[in-house]
């Protein structure tokens, strides 16, 4: 009879262990739930920051970088070797040395005056107002700020204008000047102008050159 009652109360215990194990388990099962549960969250929520909600490119864009597949053969054939227009290739050390040159061309502009409505305020207020729109000529999000952009697209363009007026002969050309005065410049920045990075949006030149275009 004793033994009966040792028997089921080992029993019992066991089952009193089996019952321990199974809260244990299922609490386990919970926090893994839970943690699984935190993670997915974490996720969620870091995708959702960096969905867009427009479009990386607009069907407005026409300005692309050269693609990887082309640019690994022959990297320096993609490249400017002395001007840089627009901003993929603006800032490059290289590169400085026409950036002053395109202030100068600026100069000449706004003293000359061809036009009573020729200003550097005018010019940057025609530029700023197409701001987005020139952006979105970019195939890729542009980060300049807005005033640098604006300053880039004004400089960047005039001297695309200048440089065609000169060649054309349609203003003066100083004797100072090296673009017209040393032979190999000249072919050197028409190959630059042709690059598919190295480009504005045509209607910043268009508009330049109609502001500052003389009245005859």
């Amino acid at each position: 009879m004793a033994d009966n009652n040792v028997s089921d109360h080992s029993v019992m215990q066991i089952k009193d262990e089996d019952k321990d194990d199974v809260i244990a388990e299922n609490d386990g099962n919970k926090a893994t739930l839970i943690e699984d549960r935190n993670d997915v969250e974490l996720i969620v929520s870091s995708i959702r920051r960096k969905l867009h909600q427009n479009p990386p490119s607009t069907a407005r864009s026409s300005i692309f970088r050269i693609p990887n597949v082309l640019r690994r053969h022959n990297e320096k054939a993609f490249v400017p070797n002395l001007v840089s227009i627009g901003p993929f290739q603006h800032g490059k050390k290289n590169l400085k040395v026409m950036q002053e040159f395109k202030l100068w061309y600026l100069h000449c502009l706004l003293d000359r005056k061809p036009t009573s409505e020729t200003s550097l305020e005018y010019l940057v207020e025609a530029i700023k107002s197409m701001e987005q729109g020139c952006r979105d000529c970019y195939g890729e999000k542009i980060h300049m700020s807005s005033e640098n952009f604006v300053e880039m697209m004004v400089v960047d363009g005039y001297f695309i204008v200048e440089l065609f007026r000169k060649a054309a002969n349609e203003v003066p050309i100083d004797a100072n000047d090296p673009v017209f005065n040393t032979a190999w410049m000249q072919s050197a920045l028409n190959k630059d102008l042709f690059l598919l990075e190295n480009q504005l949006p045509w209607k910043v030149v268009d508009c330049l050159f109609h502001c500052t275009k003389e009245k005859d």
